[in-house]
């Protein structure tokens, strides 16, 4: 049974998280190379510009869920004295 919980286990972390490489096969040492574990955080400044004074600005973002055909997208267009103009 114990050797049935450590291939599950390391075949479901493989599955999981295929970026490691160097999974451990006993369940104790998964779970403490697991708990161990951070992943890096990434983060980005996003930072208004000013524009030129007859100028419109356009953002835009969007996201899927894989290939189901869910999404969504949203935008907002902001004036050169970053008022919102409109938003949908």
């Amino acid at each position: 049974m114990i050797l049935g919980i450590n291939r599950h286990l390391f075949l479901f972390t493989k599955i999981r998280y295929p970026w490691f490489s160097d999974i451990p096969n006993s369940w104790l040492m998964i779970v403490k190379f697991l708990e161990e574990y951070s992943p890096l955080n990434y983060s980005k400044v996003v930072v208004w510009n000013y524009l030129a004074l007859v100028s419109f600005k356009c953002n835009t973002y969007g996201c899927s869920k894989w290939n189901a055909g869910r999404g969504a997208l949203a935008f907002c267009v902001r004036n050169a004295l970053s008022d919102l103009v409109y938003a949908e």
